[in-house]
């Protein structure tokens, strides 16, 4: 189910408009995730995500940690670290 919110979608580029303003290369280091992938997350999590954790998803979701430098370099976020959570044995989806 999409859910897209105009707020955090303009919140989210003016988050990349920051980053820019230190790092010139930020916007060509961090890769969206598809709509797709996101709902798939949302199905190994077994519920639907907040509008901003979809706007970041939609922003960040598929940025690899190290293209963001050495304060990433050894974390796992977004989509990668979802499915590496839902993938580990016994792992329980959230409750409502």
């Amino acid at each position: 189910m999409n859910t897209d919110s105009p707020y955090w979608t303009q919140e989210l580029e003016s988050f990349v408009s920051f980053c820019d303003g230190y790092y010139s290369a930020f916007r060509q280091t961090i890769r969206g995730a598809l709509d797709d992938e996101i709902e798939e997350a949302e199905g190994l999590a077994g519920n639907s995500f907040p509008p901003e954790y979809r706007a970041f998803l939609r922003v960040m979701g598929n940025t690899k940690a190290e293209s963001l430098g050495q304060f990433f370099e050894n974390s796992t976020y977004g989509l990668g670290a979802l499915k590496e959570l839902y993938a580990t044995p016994g792992m329980r989806k959230p409750l409502d």
